[in-house]
């Protein structure tokens, strides 16, 4: 479409517009995509511009978000800008592989990933509180049980000092039998900063882990038993083991 046709089409529909001839949503969104430069650019590439924005900005590794970087306050802005931005975004999976490393990043994206491939990374709140967010809630809960169930974790890189978070979110992955789910993990980082031993026993005792790659443990977590270590992570090629001396016992049951 040439320049001056794309002006007369504009005006077009800027005049159904203001007679109110038609239904105007419809009629603003194709006033503004031929506005719009960017409805040239294809929207793969366009889709990628956003990923490494985001990504970029964040200070995050593309391929793995291990380094608990934070998103930037108003990374997905962009979304706002115009409908056709919006739906090259929703079709671009590796936007929503990451739902950032705070509840609050949680809760804002975790309806959006589908059957993404998930890196679910947590980071905080520490010891001083930082970015506290209170607890893990039922629709997050069942967002990481449903998660679970179909399979699509990637990574699972947790930080905190926060016993009853790391608990939580720890059980909400765990499979209701052994050896039934969590087959395509291929990472699995867990940091345990609190004074109290997480108990991780059934979660790897009931996960596949066929394709686990790289395990870092480090605190004070405590393990039943290591039997499924050799027989289930026969890919495993880093292991980082780093615990506390309390975790040669169980954890005490803790009084609310």
């Amino acid at each position: 479409m040439g320049r001056e046709t794309n002006i007369h089409s504009i005006r077009a529909l800027e005049k159904q517009i203001e007679e109110g001839n038609g239904d105007p949503i419809k009629l603003k969104r194709t006033r503004n995509s031929l506005l719009n430069i960017s409805t040239r650019v294809p929207p793969e590439i366009l889709g990628y511009i956003f990923v490494w924005s985001i990504f970029r900005e964040s200070g995050l590794a593309l391929e793995s978000p291990s380094n608990f970087s934070r998103l930037e306050e108003g990374s997905y802005n962009f979304l706002l800008v115009c409908h056709h931005w919006f739906e090259v975004a929703f079709r671009m999976p590796e936007l929503w592989s990451f739902w950032g490393n705070v509840l609050q990043d949680w809760k804002k994206r975790h309806h959006r990933s589908r059957a993404t491939p998930l890196d679910l990374v947590l980071r905080g709140p520490d010891d001083s509180g930082y970015d506290y967010d209170g607890f893990l809630d039922e629709p997050l809960r069942d967002a990481l049980r449903s998660r679970a169930r179909q399979d699509t974790i990637r990574r699972v890189h947790l930080m905190t000092y926060d016993y009853d978070l790391l608990t939580s979110v720890i059980s909400s992955l765990t499979p209701d039998v052994e050896g039934g789910q969590n087959e395509n993990i291929e990472s699995i980082i867990l940091v345990n900063e609190g004074p109290a031993a997480v108990d991780i026993s059934n979660f790897f005792s009931r996960s596949h882990l066929s394709r686990l790659r790289l395990l870092d443990l480090g605190g004070d977590f405590w393990i039943s038993s290591w039997d499924w270590l050799a027989s289930r992570t026969t890919l495993l090629t880093s292991l980082s083991l780093d615990f506390d001396s309390a975790n040669h016992h169980p954890p005490r049951p803790r009084l609310k």
